[in-house]
């Protein structure tokens, strides 16, 4: 039970991360230009960077834990995800 459990949170939080990505994807063409930033800002940027890679971490740790890969299956799954997870990134 607690597995299932695990899985539908698991899709949940991956279906919204993609959907979410989608919606604030901008064209290249569209990106402002880059001004100057305060220190505050600066440090409001690497802080939100800083989370960003905790969550992603903490997603493939939860990951590996549900899924519970073989070293075969983890080898072809892991190097999918990766891009995977780059693609909904950009």
């Amino acid at each position: 039970m607690r597995a299932i459990a695990m899985a539908s949170l698991l899709a949940a939080c991956l279906t919204s991360g993609h959907a979410l990505a989608a919606q604030t994807k901008t064209p290249a063409a569209a990106k402002p230009v880059v001004t100057a930033q305060t220190p505050q800002e600066l440090n409001t940027e690497v802080y939100i960077n800083l989370l960003r890679k905790d969550v992603a971490a903490e997603k493939a740790k939860l990951l590996g834990a549900v899924m519970q890969f073989d070293a075969e299956d983890a080898a072809k799954f892991w190097p999918i995800y990766r891009e995977y997870d780059s693609e909904l990134r950009n």
